[in-house]
């Protein structure tokens, strides 16, 4: 995981909410990134 990466998760989460399931989506797009990370970024880098 980049830290451009890392960044897009903390973005991603930044714009939700404060509620109590921030922590868990959090992790999950940690899980992803781990496991898909690649694939995201150049569906991220796609989108832009």
């Amino acid at each position: 995981m980049t830290n451009c990466d890392r960044l897009t998760v903390t973005c991603l989460c930044d714009r939700i909410p404060e509620n109590k399931y921030k922590d868990e989506i959090y992790r999950t797009y940690h899980l992803l990134f781990r496991y898909f990370g690649d694939e995201i970024s150049n569906l991220l880098r796609n989108r832009v």
